[in-house]
């Protein structure tokens, strides 16, 4: 009777481990696409941005003015973009501040 006992035990704590191992395995995936899905938004808001303060140089000398930014956050194109982006125009030059380098 002993004997038998030992070996369920046994039998359930590999069964047991093997669980948890692919368990662990399936979280550390989840994790990784996560990341990657984070990565793959980041740089799709960073062309989106490139793309918005391109069509903002009136100019179009390569450099963005607060000015500039302004006049184009009137327009209904960038209101759109600043509205997806969960902005509003009165929030135009703080964020001009903020990625000015």
């Amino acid at each position: 009777f002993t004997y038998v006992f030992m070996v369920s035990f046994a039998m359930i704590r590999v069964i047991t481990a093997v669980f948890l191992k692919e368990t662990l395995q399936v979280a550390n995936r989840d994790h990784d696409a996560v990341v990657a899905e984070q990565v793959k938004k980041g740089k799709e808001l960073v062309d989106r941005c490139r793309a918005a303060f391109k069509f903002a140089d009136m100019s179009r000398d390569g450099f963005l003015t607060l000015a500039e930014l302004q006049d184009a956050a009137k327009l209904p194109d960038m209101k759109a973009w600043l509205a997806a982006n969960e902005l509003d125009a009165s929030e135009v030059p703080g964020v001009f501040y903020l990625l000015d380098v």
